[in-house]
């Protein structure tokens, strides 16, 4: 396998200081161009467009050469990962989309596909609680923007634009259905064909957390 990054600054050089970075290292990545991204703000909106505002540890997988271990933050508007080499450096980066590139957040794995639910695609970074050959347990984040509203007397003072993030979750079966399911033990029996045996692990099994379900999904799947 090559090495995908090497994680040294001297081996890091930059075209542009605020533009694109190449790579140039052992592992045959110097025509290998990333592109920088400055900081944005959002004027007068309130809340984040990234999953989270702090980068964490996370792994950047990438077929036919070795995982990264970087810092990364997921930015839910632009469908992109951002990459810091040093948890104290300025520079980020963003590599070119891929769809077999691979994002680990701390343990949680992230994948770029599409799925069709009730006529939509709906496409982007799902974070895989359960990918299985016969189902799978997806988590899409996105964002809701609430309108500004203007101070209607001098008593009151004006709301800004919110962006709120929300996540939808999906069981996606191997014949290619898709369900829309929330964190309720009887949406997810719903969802999938009626079973005595789901009914006496639910009964058996209090449910809450995308963790609890994540486990549920995989005791399914070895069922079958």
């Amino acid at each position: 396998m090559k090495n995908f990054f090497l994680l040294i600054p001297a081996v890091i050089f930059f075209f542009s200081a605020s533009v694109t970075a190449q790579i140039n290292d052992s592992g045959g990545h110097s025509k290998m161009l990333l592109t920088t991204k400055k900081s944005n703000v959002l004027n007068e909106v309130e809340g984040s467009h990234f999953l989270d505002e702090e980068f964490k540890k996370g792994k950047v997988l990438i077929k036919g050469y070795d995982s990264l271990d970087a810092l990364l933050r997921y930015d839910i508007n632009t469908e992109t990962f951002e990459i810091k080499l040093e948890k104290t450096g300025e520079d980020i980066y963003v590599l070119p989309l891929n769809l077999e590139t691979k994002y680990y957040l701390d343990s949680d794995l992230y994948t770029y596909q599409t799925i069709n639910f009730e006529g939509n695609e709906i496409t982007g970074y799902f974070l895989n609680h359960y990918a299985g050959d016969k189902i799978s347990f997806l988590e899409k984040p996105y964002l809701t923007v609430t309108d500004a509203v203007k101070a209607k007397t001098g008593y009151e003072k004006d709301k800004p634009a919110q962006i709120r993030l929300k996540k939808d979750y999906y069981i996606v079966l191997n014949d290619g259905s898709v369900k829309n399911v929330s964190l309720k033990e009887k949406d997810f029996e719903r969802a999938l064909p009626s079973n005595p045996a789901i009914k006496k692990y639910l009964s058996d099994h209090k449910l809450k957390s995308p963790e609890d379900f994540s486990k549920f999904v995989a005791w399914y799947d070895n069922q079958q």
